[in-house]
């Protein structure tokens, strides 16, 4: 059996907690109105919405991510768990789709309603560039063909980068 093999139980036990599983209620020193607060959030993720339906200030909240360590660390473990709830949301509707009703009239003056799922091509999209790195805009492929080049004229200003033997235009051609 190989070292890597014997330690991993340390491993798997010291790993970070999947985020699913954090609580805000696991961090001690928090107030009843900041817990309140958090929990709210974490539907959310805006601090506006937040504030009115719980009846916490703007200035309340960022006070306490200045003063209050505690207060800090659960917002963090908040911010990581409604990620988690968007990422989750948008999967669904990406791979999962959305309950759409369609209802027409036959031509006997019947109604005809049809339920189906209706998915987002466009999170699908979004969710593949993040997914991997291939269907990104700025994807660059990287390749050693040999000396690579750039060369250029302003003018009669000639610019050139790299090691790339002079190549004489035909005459007429400038």
């Amino acid at each position: 059996m190989s070292d890597e093999a014997e330690n991993l139980p340390e491993i798997v036990n010291s790993s970070p907690k999947p985020r699913e599983c954090y609580s805000i209620d696991e961090v001690q020193g928090l107030r009843l109105r900041q817990k309140r607060f958090l929990n709210a959030w974490v539907t959310c993720g805006n601090i506006t919405s937040v504030c009115e339906a719980t009846g916490v200030g703007r200035n309340s909240h960022y006070r306490w991510l200045g003063r209050d360590r505690a207060y800090k660390e659960a917002f963090e473990i908040a911010k990581k768990m409604f990620v988690d709830f968007a990422i989750g949301d948008i999967r669904s509707r990406a791979f999962i789709g959305e309950p759409v009703e369609i209802t027409r009239r036959l031509p006997d003056g019947s109604i005809e309603t049809k339920k189906y799922m209706k998915k987002s091509d466009v999170l699908a999209i979004f969710e593949a560039k993040a997914l991997d790195e291939a269907h990104r805009e700025n994807y660059q492929v990287v390749t050693a063909i040999g000396p690579v080049a750039v060369s250029t004229r302003i003018g009669n200003l000639e610019i050139a980068i790299g090691d790339v033997p002079k190549i004489e235009a035909p005459k007429g051609i400038k």
